[in-house]
């Protein structure tokens, strides 16, 4: 289910979901390494609501799925949807009237217990007024205090001062109806002349729109900025002006996280950290990209100038923490796709002395495939008809992974039906090595031939593991 989520492929979970037994299963520690953090006690739903995707969870939640898990860090799927600004997730979860949904106690529920945080608090700091709003809707408590005796309408009015709607929204009605105190008299400074009229929107001629925040609207916005000197793009570096520090470092994810290379170059002219880390490993931005082999945020950041030698907390530079994660699940072309290789050439690139880095780690990817395999790859049905007389079944390429996961990636329906019906284990697991998902993320010990399937999004295989 979270090979699924994490590769969108909505109809191997469609397949999956009356299969499962148990649809809240979490990610373990070493299992499951979403977007270089290393948070686990992941639900299918937390990682669901993480990327933003409404028909996932309207399926996870109609198979019921908990709106309250808690993953290791105690945040709930809702605390997910919330942190990364997606109100179509935040309605779902929550609920609306007439439909289940989550009690005011539990919308309430700490995303930090130390802090005493809750969604409320966590919408009020990125200034999202329409998240606010729901989750008022939904009953939470506009006067919960955190550690520090911070409300929701204190953090948003030290944050977003200029925003009334969304300080209405979190105010008590007492608050709402009782007027500001008059701001202290200052003397007036002398009027400076007046600019001429540019093409560039005014904030004071009327309010700037919000960027969006579902996918595809930001996939398209980015398109339309290709040109740096388009009305689109102008506009785009007002609103990312006005966000503020926390919001420039959350939308340097968002952006590496889509490709959008254009959003993240208007991002850093507007003051967006090139340099950003995230997680308690201090993933440099231009690690993430490369991990996720996204070359246009990469080139954005190269070129915005993030340090191309930009290391984590572990010391270790991008191609470094690369080679790091090799070591851990094997060398093998199927671990690392063709984009992220670029990427590792492109940093390399960037370094003096180790322009042809990436050329080398390209070759030393290619090595542990038996015959067979081969044979798989190249999806010569016959050559494998040859071959499965002598053939083991059980042997692995350097990755761990045998014939049955190879073929549930790069093979065909009838390559798969003669392994299965020279018996190859469908349950058979990789063997101390692990699964690196196309969307980046790393699934460590025995992934399955299913695993790879509903990551490569192929439902037919899928199907047939199934069966």
């Amino acid at each position: 289910l979270h090979v699924c989520v994490l590769t969108s492929s909505e109809e191997c979970l469609e397949l999956l979901l009356p299969a499962v037994s148990d649809v809240d299963a979490r990610t373990q520690p070493d299992a499951l390494l979403c977007a270089g953090t290393e948070d686990f006690g992941l639900s299918a739903l937390h990682l669901a609501c993480q990327k933003g995707r409404t028909r996932m969870v309207e399926a996870l939640l109609a198979r019921g799925a908990s709106r309250v898990a808690q993953d290791s860090k105690h945040f709930t799927p809702l605390h997910h949807a919330v942190i990364n600004m997606h109100l179509g997730c935040v309605l779902q979860v929550v609920g609306t009237p007439g439909s289940p949904g989550m009690t005011p106690a539990e919308v309430d529920m700490f995303a930090s217990a130390n802090e005493r945080i809750t969604a409320l608090h966590i919408a009020a700091e990125l200034g999202d007024e329409k998240v606010a709003a729901a989750l008022v809707a939904a009953g939470a408590r506009l006067d919960a205090k955190t550690v520090r005796g911070l409300t929701p309408l204190m953090i948003a009015r030290a944050n977003h001062p200029t925003n009334a709607v969304l300080h209405k929204v979190l105010a008590l009605p007492e608050q709402a109806k009782a007027p500001l105190p008059p701001p202290r008299p200052t003397p007036l400074p002398a009027a400076p002349p007046r600019a001429p009229p540019t093409s560039l929107p005014s904030s004071a001629d009327k309010p700037l729109p919000k960027l969006p925040s579902k996918d595809s609207e930001l996939r398209a916005l980015d398109a339309s900025c290709a040109d740096a000197d388009s009305e689109a793009s102008r506009t785009a570096e007002l609103q990312m002006k006005a966000l503020p520090a926390v919001g420039k470092k959350l939308a340097v994810q968002k952006y590496v996280d889509l490709d959008c290379g254009n959003l993240l170059r208007i991002l850093l002219k507007a003051g967006g950290p090139a340099d950003a880390t995230y997680g308690e490993r201090a993933t440099p931005a231009i690690t993430w990209a490369a991990m996720k082999g996204h070359s246009n945020a990469l080139n954005a950041l190269l070129e915005g100038g993030a340090n191309a030698s930009a290391e984590d907390a572990d010391g270790k530079s991008v191609f470094e923490a690369l080679l790091a994660r090799m070591e851990v699940v094997g060398k093998s072309t199927i671990l690392l796709n063709k984009p992220q290789l670029d990427c590792i050439s492109l940093v390399m690139g960037k370094k003096s002395g180790r322009s042809n880095t990436g050329d080398a780690f390209k070759t030393s990817v290619q090595k542990g495939h038996t015959p067979l395999m081969a044979a798989i790859v190249e999806q010569d049905a016959r050559r494998v008809r040859e071959l499965l007389p002598e053939s083991d079944l059980t042997a692995t390429n350097n990755d761990g992974s045998n014939a049955l996961h190879l073929c549930a990636v790069e093979g065909t329906e009838e390559i798969m039906d003669l392994l299965l019906a020279h018996g190859a284990e469908v349950g058979a697991g990789t063997v101390d090595k692990g699964l690196r998902t196309a969307a980046g993320d790393v699934l460590s010990h025995n992934a399955t031939a299913l695993h790879y399937a509903c990551d490569a999004g192929n439902v037919a295989m899928a199907a047939m593991l199934l069966e």
